[in-house]
């Protein structure tokens, strides 16, 4: 029975985050597009896809960036 549940939550958060990353995507043609309201489906994809990924993804490009820029100052 506890496997199903994890199962389960774990599908609900892999559709959550695959809903928000396309509301996202048309968010962003929404902001060229007349028709699609861009903002408001950007902030509903960041809501769905939650902070923590985010952070978690903003932060590891903060670290690659950061690599590649002390390697520029050495060189």
């Amino acid at each position: 029975m506890k496997k199903i549940e994890v199962d389960k939550n774990r599908f609900y958060e892999i559709v959550k985050k695959v809903v928000g990353v396309l509301c996202i995507i048309v968010g962003i043609m929404g902001l060229f597009l007349p028709f699609f309201q861009g903002i408001l489906l950007i902030v509903i994809g960041l809501i769905l896809i939650g902070n923590k990924w985010l952070l978690q993804k903003t932060k590891k490009v903060f670290l690659f960036l950061k690599t590649k820029f002390m390697k520029l100052i050495e060189y």
